[in-house]
């Protein structure tokens, strides 16, 4: 080969850094990455949708630990892919958005699809670079690796121009040396939160997402077993201990943040909810430390006390060497009993909730992955269903993007091939993309969705009713489509459950269905 294009060079700067799956809305501005991939054996996954594709390439870093990566095109593309780039950003998951955009010698002279990326997404990614160089895109593509990945990670978006994509260049393999962005625990700080933690009489560790792309997330585990301290999860660190582990609290949450006197707080943001819709109510006298590799993590929620700028993952795992275990005492025997105590009954969309979670829950092997996306009937399967890693619940995260489902859980199931993969929306959120579902079939991807179905955006009905009167909750209205039968239009197959006791014999078809199911719930409509 006597010269190489562009995209050769960013495929091969791709693959040097790991990557062996991208996903894309197939642009015409970015063939030649399309054509370095065949080269270097990169699958390419495309989608019906930027937004979607992106969706796809986040839930990949989630379920993988390692970098997504998404490649588009310019134009409306860029636009499309910002609240996907935003979910991750705020969820911490390591990403690589690539797209093809204009020629560099025709950018500010009318050219077409050309969109100021810095302006549109510079607030909703780590950072947004520009390719100059045709001879330097291996550089440039492993620096925006390196930048995703850095603690803590991220969204980079990288533009490359057209005419650099297909200017061709010596063959030779431009390198990068490997980069370590993980900052060290310091032994003093180290000193001070065992200090800290000695003297205080209830205290919590919250873990949060940073600690799923730790060198080892099993530190988690490793750190409650040998100190004994309750342990909230918050994020993409839920699952890193099981539901019957006696360090964990999910009921008890509220109270342990309201009664604790220390929490903390490694890898995930002080502004976090407890649930949906809610703030976390922090004990006024407790004392608050936060560990993030970031330098500057957000606060809004409450100030620190202690600011350590450290890898929560290390930290952790040097810390728990330095302690000895604690016992319960009265405040986490009261704790455990909240926990272990019989759940109180409730009605409609939650009862239905916890009768998918059970039945889902049921049917789960080691591996297994299930994908959330909707609200309150989701959020209860979330509360309900007890996951253990490598079993994961994947959603959107902080941000609350609706419409996720599809693609997170088409990216999961080729994530994971072995896996069974649920996906539990409800109608509104997952009639945002149900083009997707020609996406899972053409490329394999087995999923079984379990969609409750009550043609009302529930939440919004609720909250609308209690502020303005019922009459006046306007906008929260769908109509009930037969999602079974849209499913079996679309190649896959369909169940309709309208009795929660044939909810069994519907996921245990769905289950055997060689192409992806989906099965129908009907829920009671929203007030």
């Amino acid at each position: 080969m006597s010269s190489i294009h562009g995209g050769h060079r960013v495929a091969r700067a791709l693959a040097t850094g790991g990557i062996t799956r991208i996903f894309t809305l197939p642009g015409a501005s970015a063939q030649a990455v399309y054509d370095g991939c065949l080269e270097a054996k990169i699958e390419v996954i495309d989608l019906r949708h930027a937004r979607s594709a992106t969706h796809a390439a986040d839930a990949h870093a989630r379920v993988t630990g390692a970098t997504g990566v998404v490649v588009v095109g310019g134009g409306s593309a860029v636009l499309d892919v910002a609240a996907a780039l935003a979910t991750a950003q705020q969820a911490g998951v390591p990403l690589l958005c690539l797209s093809g955009g204009p020629p560099a010698t025709l950018r500010g002279r009318g050219a077409a699809q050309e969109v100021d990326a810095a302006t549109v997404l510079g607030p909703v990614t780590k950072a947004t670079l520009v390719a100059r160089d045709p001879t330097r895109l291996e550089l440039d593509v492993a620096h925006a690796l390196a930048v995703a990945r850095a603690g803590p990670a991220g969204p980079v978006f990288l533009d490359l121009p057209l005419d650099l994509l297909l200017s061709e260049s010596d063959p030779r393999p431009v390198s990068a040396p490997a980069a370590d962005f993980r900052p060290a625990p310091e032994a003093r700080a180290l000193d001070e939160v065992v200090a800290r933690l000695g003297r205080a009489e209830r205290p919590l560790l919250l873990a949060g997402s940073e600690l799923r792309f730790a060198a080892d997330p099993s530190v988690v585990r490793r750190f409650a077993d040998q100190t004994g301290l309750p342990v909230l999860l918050n994020g993409l660190a839920r699952g890193a201990l099981p539901r019957a582990h006696p360090c964990l609290v999910v009921r008890a949450r509220p109270r342990a943040l309201a009664e604790s006197d220390l929490v903390l707080v490694a890898g995930t943001p002080l502004d976090f909810r407890v649930d949906y819709g809610d703030a976390p109510t922090w004990s006024e006298r407790g004392a608050l430390i936060q560990v993030s590799a970031d330098p500057a993590p957000r606060a809004r929620g409450r100030a620190e006390d202690l600011r350590i700028h450290a890898d929560p993952g290390a930290f952790l795992e040097l810390l728990r060497g330095r302690m000895d275990r604690r016992s319960p005492g009265a405040w986490g025997e009261a704790l455990r009993a909240e926990e272990t105590a019989p759940a109180p009954p409730r009605a409609g969309h939650a009862e239905l909730g916890r009768a998918v979670a059970a039945a889902i829950r049921g049917r789960l092997r080691s591996g297994d992955i299930v994908v959330g996306d909707g609200g309150s009937f989701v959020g209860t399967v979330a509360r309900e269903l007890a996951l253990e890693w490598p079993e994961l619940w994947i959603d959107a995260g902080p941000l609350g993007t609706p419409g996720i489902g599809p693609a997170f859980a088409l990216a999961a199931a080729l994530a994971r091939p072995g896996a069974r993969v649920f996906l539990v929306t409800g109608d509104g959120a997952l009639g945002m993309h149900l083009g997707e579902w020609e996406a899972q079939l053409r490329h394999g991807a087995r999923i079984v969705t379990v969609v409750g179905t009550d043609a009302t955006r529930a939440q919004l009905a609720r909250a609308g009713a209690s502020a303005f009167g019922p009459e006046r909750a306007v906008a929260t209205r769908l109509t009930r489509v037969p999602h079974d039968r849209v499913a079996e239009a679309m190649g896959l197959r369909g169940h309709r459950v309208d009795d929660v006791a044939d909810l069994d014999a519907a996921l245990d078809a769905a289950l055997e269905s060689p192409g992806g199911a989906c099965v129908d719930v009907s829920l009671p409509v929203a007030p």
